[in-house]
């Protein structure tokens, strides 16, 4: 087992960004864990966990303990414009 500590960060193909202060790699089976906070940053938003776990690969990815979602509000549509013609 490999264990990573003190601001890491991940970042994947499609642009998240993974932020751990710990991580333990089972370097045989390729899981990872993580049992303190977690945020990850997508393109919008954020989630934070308080735990954190890739297993089989990456075919499943597991936040647990505290877990919070944060997306941006949608932005309502104006509909057409008072320059447009009808």
């Amino acid at each position: 087992v490999l264990t990573l500590s003190r601001s890491i960060m991940l970042r994947s193909t499609s642009g998240y960004e993974l932020h751990l202060e710990e991580a333990a790699i089972d370097t045989a089976t390729g899981a990872i864990v993580s049992k303190k906070p977690v945020e990850v940053r997508p393109e919008q938003g954020t989630l934070n966990a308080n735990r954190f776990e890739i297993v089989k690969a990456g075919e499943l990815i597991r936040f647990d303990d505290g877990v919070i979602i944060k997306l941006p509000a949608k932005q309502a549509d104006p509909g057409p414009s008072s320059t447009e013609q009808q």
